[in-house]
C-alpha cells in the first residue's frame, strides 16, 4: 500500500497539483487520489488523470470532501503541455489557489518546460505565503509574474506559456490572466467571465502591437503576431520580447465579492474554450453536479465528442452555495483503494505506457 500511495504522490507531483500538509498515510489522503479515465487522446491511448471527491458506497460526496475537481487530457495532440496548480488551504481554509498554464513552442517540449517553470514558481509562492500579499494583491500578482518571465527568459531561449489563476481570501476573488485561457463564475445559473483573452485581434492588444512595430495577420482564420504566435501575452517566447511584441503583464481582476449567488468558477486553457461558449461550460458542470457527476470529466467528454484536438485542462472550485447543495450522509469513511498508477517515464514519449 504504501508503495502504491508513493506512486500517486509522483503523480501530484509530476501534475504539479500542490496539496500542502497532506501526508500519504494522512485519512484526507483518500480524497486527492488519481483515477484512470476514458482515453481522449486519438494519436495513443495514454491514461489522462482527474482529482475527484471521495464517495460512500451509494455514490454520494462524504462530508469530508474538498472543494475542487480537476481533469486534464493531451486530447489529439502528440504531447501534453497543460498543467495545473491548486492549494486548497493557505495557512487556513480562507484563502486557496488554483492556476493552469498552457505551454507552447517548438521543439516540442519546451512548451512543457515553460508551463511546468511558471507553475512550479507561483505555486511556490502561495506554498510560502506571505500576508503581506493581501496588502497590495493586484501589484504582487502583477510583479509575480513578470519576475517569473524574467527568470525563464534568462534561462531559456525557447518555449512560452499562458498563465491564469484565482487568488480566493475569504468572500473576496482575484484572477491574474496572461494568454487565452480563461476563469468563468458561475451566478445563478449564467457564466461570468472574469478574465478577459489575449489575442491580437483585441483592439487594444492589436493597437500595442502595432505601436512596437509588429503585425496582426489572420492566417487560415487566427489572428497571429508578425503571422506566428496567436497570443498577445504570454510568458516566455524570447523571440517576441525582444522587441516588445509580446508582453507579460497580467490582467488583474478584483476584488470581486463572491456571494451565496456565486455556485463555482471554471479555470481552463483553451482546449475547453475553442470548442465551447463559457455559458455552455457552465450549463454542462451544473447538470453534472445536479446528477453527482464529476464535472471536469464532463466537460472533456464533450470536447472529445465535439472533435476537439487540442490539449486540456479543467479545474471546477465548488463555492459554498454549491458545497452545501451537495448530497451528503453521515457514512464511515472508506479506506484507499489500491490503485495501479503507470509512472512517467519519459515526459514525451506519446507510448500507451506513459503518462503522457
Amino acid at each position: 500500500m504504501s508503495e502504491i500511495r508513493s506512486a500517486e504522490m509522483d503523480i501530484y507531483h509530476n501534475l504539479k497539483i500542490h496539496i500542502p500538509n497532506i501526508e500519504p498515510n494522512s485519512p484526507n489522503f483518500k480524497h486527492f487520489k488519481p483515477s484512470t479515465v476514458s482515453p481522449h487522446g486519438r494519436l495513443g491511448s495514454n491514461p489522462d488523470f482527474q482529482i475527484i471527491y471521495d464517495k460512500d458506497e451509494q455514490g454520494n460526496f462524504t462530508d469530508e470532501c474538498k472543494r475542487f475537481h480537476v481533469s486534464a487530457s493531451r486530447g489529439g495532440r502528440r504531447f501534453m503541455e497543460d498543467t495545473f496548480s491548486a492549494v486548497p488551504e493557505i495557512m487556513d481554509s480562507t484563502r486557496s489557489f488554483y492556476g493552469v498554464w498552457d505551454g507552447h513552442g517548438k521543439p516540442s517540449g519546451c512548451g512543457f518546460d515553460c508551463a511546468h517553470f511558471c507553475a512550479d514558481s507561483l505555486t511556490e509562492l502561495f506554498l510560502k505565503f506571505d500576508t503581506s500579499w493581501d496588502h497590495d494583491v493586484k501589484k504582487n500578482f502583477s510583479d509575480a509574474f513578470q519576475k517569473i518571465d524574467r527568470q525563464y527568459l534568462s534561462k531559456f531561449e525557447k518555449g512560452g506559456s499562458t498563465g491564469t489563476c484565482a487568488y480566493i481570501n475569504k468572500n473576496n476573488l482575484w484572477t491574474a490572466n496572461t494568454g487565452d485561457s480563461r476563469i468563468v463564475l458561475c451566478e445563478n445559473g449564467k457564466a461570468v467571465d472574469v478574465t478577459v483573452d489575449h489575442h491580437p485581434c483585441r483592439e487594444d492588444e492589436k493597437k500595442r502591437i502595432e505601436d512596437a512595430g509588429g503585425v496582426v495577420l489572420c492566417i487560415s482564420g487566427v489572428w497571429r503576431v508578425n503571422g506566428s504566435i496567436s497570443l498577445s501575452r504570454s510568458f516566455g517566447d524570447k523571440h517576441m520580447k525582444d522587441k516588445n511584441l509580446l508582453i507579460c503583464d497580467p490582467e488583474v481582476q478584483g476584488p470581486i465579492r463572491l456571494t451565496n449567488d456565486h455556485e463555482f468558477m471554471i479555470v481552463a486553457t483553451d482546449g475547453i474554450w475553442n470548442e465551447m461558449s463559457s455559458q455552455d461550460a457552465v450549463d454542462i458542470v451544473r447538470s453534472a453536479l445536479t446528477h453527482n457527476k464529476q464535472p471536469t470529466e464532463e466537460l472533456l467528454s464533450v470536447i472529445d465528442e465535439r472533435g476537439g484536438g487540442d490539449n486540456m485542462c479543467a479545474i471546477v472550485v465548488l463555492l459554498d452555495k454549491s458545497l452545501n447543495s451537495l448530497p451528503k450522509k453521515n457514512v464511515k469513511t472508506s479506506q484507499i483503494q489500491s490503485i495501479p498508477v503507470p509512472l512517467p517515464s519519459s515526459r514525451h514519449s506519446s507510448s500507451p505506457k506513459n503518462l503522457w
